[in-house]
């Protein structure tokens, strides 16, 4: 049996497996020049929204991370969206054009978080579910409160645009395709 596998440190390979046995065995190495790289790890963590609810994200910490040390602190969005899914993806994203190893191996933590939205007024319910997240990521000491930034893509890149307009705890926003007038 043939299978791609990829985790968060390591990239989509093939791999083979035998049909009556468990032994695995990687068939190809198709980005062999990323094995000399340190890669963030990546951990959930879980918060309480401005409403009570559990929300949680996927933390990639940086690849020189030191607990105790506080890191600036990338938020990556979606309203609505369960980006917490993809903390098993190489890059903390399914598509190439968001791997956030490459903030990670630059001393940056990244924060792939879940808003289940309730609402059909994103405008407000969006700060009550990202904002405590921020919170959070200060409580554990991970993040510096004075740097922190926020990216999205499509409707995330419209969820960037609803939060820089509420608040100015984020240093710098990027919105991709984002919906604006």
């Amino acid at each position: 049996m043939f299978y791609i596998a990829e985790d968060a440190i390591r990239p989509p390979d093939i791999w083979e497996m035998g049909v009556t046995s468990a032994e695995r065995r990687q068939v190809t190495r198709l980005n062999p020049q990323l094995e000399r790289y340190a890669f963030g790890r990546t951990r959930l963590v879980e918060w309480k929204a401005a409403d009570g609810r559990f929300l949680r994200g996927a933390l990639m910490l940086p690849a020189d991370y030191e607990p105790g040390r506080r890191y600036p602190l990338i938020m990556w969005i979606y309203g609505g969206g369960s980006l917490s899914d993809y903390i098993y993806c190489f890059g903390l994203s399914d598509a190439s054009r968001e791997n956030f190893q490459i903030l990670a191996s630059r001393g940056y933590a990244v924060l792939a978080v879940d808003t289940p939205l309730q609402t059909n007024e994103p405008l407000k319910e969006l700060p009550g579910l990202i904002l405590p997240a921020l919170d959070r990521m200060i409580e554990l000491g991970i993040a510096d409160p004075d740097r922190f930034g926020v990216m999205g893509h499509s409707y995330g890149g419209y969820s960037v645009n609803v939060l820089i307009t509420q608040t100015k705890r984020f240093r710098a926003a990027v919105s991709i395709a984002g919906v604006s007038d």
